[in-house]
């Protein structure tokens, strides 16, 4: 009977390995009717729940596999992933720290989700933090640069490292529009225009119909007063990013500069 159990859990495994949740769910519920302290039975029940989405019975088998192993560093970080789906951010956080604790492979996973997690709760600090920790073991995804700039530039205001940042993305993606998109945001977050111009320019050269350049571009033009240039390239992002996130931002700047033009054209006649 020890045998045939063994094999059921195998089994749900394979299944829920090859995204077929459903049946795992129904092989490790056979198994655990008969044979309630099986740790990875409990592991695959919960994991199984996790991919369909159904977190409060994830959360419920994990727990269970937790009180029979509280060392597993597996069973912790997919109780993470449970309670973030829940909505149970800071229980995702403190959960996923201990499974990193423990030695949970591969650490870059954990780091990820850590980072997109304090992202969410706006501790932008922490999240740089482990975001940087990704790249250090990552660097080959440019993606994993994107938000960590971001944040330095526009919530924690520290364009400097958002430059540093941005070298380095570029250093392991030479030829890459969004690398040269990223300095030179960055370049222009530190008010050095001469080397943001040429990198969103270059960034351009690669991809012409890319938003963010336009849209980074214009905020250059705006900083150094030049409102005509910058409504034009605000234009260009948002066509170019229709319904993006670019493309909201483009058309808010663009409304803002027009705004500005209104009221300095008003100041003038008054006074």
């Amino acid at each position: 009977a020890g045998e045939d159990a063994h094999l059921k859990v195998l089994v749900a495994r394979a299944f829920v390995q090859s995204d077929e949740p459903h049946i795992a769910k129904e092989l490790v519920w056979a198994v655990l009717k008969d044979t309630r302290d099986y740790r990875d039975a409990w592991i695959i029940l919960g994991y199984s729940y996790l991919k369909l989405k159904q977190y409060k019975e994830s959360i419920d088998a994990l727990e269970e596999a937790l009180r029979q192993d509280p060392e597993k560093p597996e069973t912790m970080f997919y109780l993470g992933l449970a309670y973030a789906g829940d909505d149970r951010l800071e229980d995702a956080i403190e959960i996923l720290e201990l499974a990193q604790k423990n030695g949970y492979e591969p650490k870059v996973h954990v780091e990820q989700k850590l980072a997109e997690l304090y992202f969410q709760i706006e501790d932008y600090d922490k999240a740089s933090e482990k975001y940087e920790e990704v790249i250090s073991m990552n660097a080959t995804k440019l993606d994993y640069f994107i938000r960590p700039v971001w944040i330095y530039i526009d919530k924690i205001n520290q364009p400097e490292k958002a430059t540093q940042l941005a070298q380095k993305a570029l250093l392991n993606h030479p030829d890459n529009a969004m690398a040269y998109n990223l300095l030179g945001w960055a370049h222009v977050a530190n008010n050095d225009f001469i080397n943001a111009k040429k990198n969103l320019e270059k960034s351009l050269d690669l991809h012409e119909s890319f938003d963010a350049p336009h849209l980074n571009l214009g905020w250059m033009y705006e900083k150094q007063g030049d409102f005509r240039k910058a409504k034009e390239l605000y234009k260009q992002a948002f066509e170019l990013g229709q319904e993006s996130p670019v493309g909201n931002l483009a058309a808010q700047r663009y409304n803002a500069v027009l705004e500005m033009e209104q009221n300095q054209s008003f100041m003038a006649n008054v006074f």
